[in-house]
Order: C-alpha cells, then structure tokens, then sequence
C-alpha cells in the first residue's frame, strides 16, 4: 500500500510541476505577427500579455512588452519601433463611440453642445 502512495504522489507532484511550468509561470515570447501579416522577429511578448482587438493593434519590431500588461486597441493603437513598455501597464484607447454611449448612459453633454 506504501509503494502504490508513493508512486501516486510522485505522479501526482510530476504532473503539478508540469502544469505549473506550462501554464502558471510567466516568460517572454519572441516575435509578434500582427492581424495584417507583420512579423516583428525581434518583438518580446509576455504570455500574460492581454490584447484587446489584435486586429487594430500595430507593433513596431524590437518592441518589448512586459509581464501582466494590457494593451487595449479599441480606438487604434500603434506600438513603434524600440518602445519598451514595462509589467503590469494597462494602455487603454477608447474609441469616440465608446465616449458617446458613456455620456448618454449617465446623461451627460459635451461641452461643445
């Protein structure tokens, strides 16, 4: 019974290692293809990178990007060359439609009107 716990465990601690090393622990990944079909080969993404709207997002190559950052391309967002953009930033760009059902949600005016 002793020998049937200790090969359970072992399993057990190989497979939780396994799993935490895939899937839990942060590392940076080279290059970056944008929707349009760039490839930055020297671009550096964390894989806890999160990206919203991939398609209008546009990344210049040797661009870093670092752990838990959140790059939100809802009103366009460009990435130029050499930009290093550092862990747990969140860049947000809102687009004019996303202003417009703010200001009607909560009844507010612009100033021009």
């Amino acid at each position: 019974m002793n020998k049937i716990k200790y090969f359970l465990r072992r399993k057990l601690a190989y497979y939780m290692r396994d799993v935490n090393e895939r899937y839990l622990s942060t590392r940076m990944t080279e290059g970056y293809q944008n929707e349009s079909g760039f490839y930055a080969a020297q671009a550096k993404f964390s894989n806890t990178t999160y990206i919203n709207h991939p398609e209008i997002v546009t990344v210049g190559d040797k661009v870093r990007v670092g752990h838990f950052t959140i790059l939100d391309g809802t009103g366009g967002l460009e990435i130029e060359e050499g930009c290093h953009i550092g862990s747990w930033v969140g860049i947000f760009t809102p687009s004019p439609y996303c202003g417009l059902m703010f200001r009607r949600r909560f009844g507010l005016r612009s100033s021009a009107g």
